[in-house]
């Protein structure tokens, strides 16, 4: 039986090596993207104090202040305490896009940030991405081999811990599945660094592995769904419009208050993380509010919805029979696998517990190929501890 599961821990190893590499070394260069890209922006961040946010109709008067009147407001966001509010603009003739900081304490300007709504598509962060994502390879040939790649690499953990599993416990085979000699032969240590840290990530490597098959396969999602609603089917969700024969009642600035003060408590600004809220442009479109009220996680949110002319709040409705869906826990457990998938739950501990985890990862088919090779057309010395 065991020589069953080395040949397959080995053969599917140096079958899917060069994927888990990518995987390991772009997913860790993920890991920390937002902070690495705010470390150049000064104006990202204020002080934090002790009284409360400024309502964001105050904020966007600051930020079209620095601006064109031409140039369309898109949204308004709050982040935490130290972050600053951005209001961002939208320029349809240069398709640029304005990012403007503003003190959220007091609606100070504070700095102004031009892109091209193409740049997403270039930069190291993305390059690393479109590696992760489908090992730049075009989509429909890419995101197959990584999926697969995936469901190979989980196999490869659960006969490595097989194989890594001592017939007997003694002093020594505890201290070999343990512990790394540092002073062992080369061969030995090569080893040792298969073993010992793929035994301590291994459970983490798992979690790593299953959370990214939720963006290869479909099933996944569904198998999630099923399970958090209780062996329901997904719905088809529709999301609401705007009542185009209403009548206009509130500006832009009216409306932004109007929202904001259903969603910020003044008495309590801890209790809000993040709000985005996104201006409608087209006749129908609502006004869309993401709101973060959970500390588990800076990717987890709930969205609302208002009505552009009345500011009525609307809700995201069962598409085949009407039902409106208020808070669908199942759904919301889906977007769990992005947030764990890049270690965003649980703050800076768990995402340099994936950044560490990730690196593991993708020294594993190394120093497997090392070992392979030694054995192979090594010198056939014995193995010294």
């Amino acid at each position: 039986m065991l020589g069953y599961v080395k040949f397959i821990h080995r053969w599917l190893g140096l079958l899917s090596g060069l994927v888990v590499f990518i995987l390991g070394v772009t997913g860790a260069c993920l890991v920390f993207e937002e902070d690495i890209l705010l470390w150049g922006k000064p104006y990202a961040f204020v002080e934090p104090q002790k009284n409360t946010f400024i309502s964001p109709d105050i904020i966007l008067d600051s930020a079209k202040a620095q601006l064109p009147t031409e140039t369309s407001a898109v949204s308004v966001w709050y982040g935490a305490p130290y972050r600053s509010a951005r209001v961002t603009f939208s320029d349809s003739q240069s398709h640029e896009k304005t990012e403007i900081f503003v003190n959220p304490y007091n609606a100070a300007y504070i700095g102004k940030e031009v892109t091209d709504e193409e740049d997403h598509h270039a930069g190291f962060f993305h390059f690393m991405e479109e590696g992760h994502i489908h090992l730049w390879l075009p989509e429909e040939i890419g995101r197959p081999i990584v999926g697969y790649g995936t469901v190979i690499f989980v196999v490869i953990l659960l006969t490595g811990i097989i194989w890594w599993y001592p017939k007997k416990w003694t002093k020594g085979t505890i201290r070999k599945s343990f512990l790394i000699k540092w002073d062992a032969s080369i061969k030995r240590f090569t080893i040792d660094l298969h073993n010992v840290p793929g035994f301590y990530t291994m459970l983490i490597a798992l979690i790593l592995a299953i959370t990214g098959l939720y963006f290869s396969f479909p099933i996944i999602g569904k198998m999630t769904y099923w399970m958090a609603s209780g062996g329901k089917e997904p719905v088809q969700v529709q999301f609401p419009s705007s009542d185009t024969t209403s009548v206009m009642n509130k500006t832009t600035e009216e409306m932004l208050l109007h929202i904001w003060n259903r969603h910020y408590v003044p008495s309590d600004p801890s209790s809000l993380k993040q709000i985005f809220i996104n201006i409608p442009s087209g006749a129908a479109a609502p006004w869309i509010v993401a709101l973060n009220e959970h500390k588990i996680s800076s990717h987890t949110v709930d969205l609302r919805f208002y009505d552009r002319y009345s500011g009525q709040e609307l809700f995201k409705r069962n598409k085949e029979t009407g039902e409106i869906l208020h808070h669908d826990i199942a759904y919301r457990s889906m977007l769990y696998h992005y947030n764990i998938h890049l270690g965003r739950i649980g703050g800076r501990f768990t995402q340099w517990l994936m950044f560490v985890v990730s690196l593991i990862c993708a020294s594993l088919p190394i120093t497997g190929f090392l070992i392979w090779y030694q054995r192979r057309w090594g010198k056939k010395k014995p193995v010294k501890r």
